[in-house]
């Protein structure tokens, strides 16, 4: 009788860790994620950028 609180206890400390191990999980994804498309983004702003500073010397060239 003594014993018994100890499983359930111990049970219910393996679910919240279960839990929190898919919540983190979750978390990873989701950050993980928003860096892609925040690096997709600025891959974008450099093409454009490469491309008007490219421009820009070629007008200066042509000048």
């Amino acid at each position: 009788i003594v014993n018994y609180p100890a499983p359930i206890n111990a049970s219910s400390e393996l679910e919240f860790f279960r839990h929190r191990i898919h919540v983190e999980r979750d978390s990873v994804k989701r950050a993980r994620e928003a860096l892609r498309v925040k690096r997709s983004i600025f891959q974008g702003r450099q093409r454009a950028w490469k491309q008007r500073s490219a421009r820009a010397t070629l007008e200066q060239l042509v000048q």
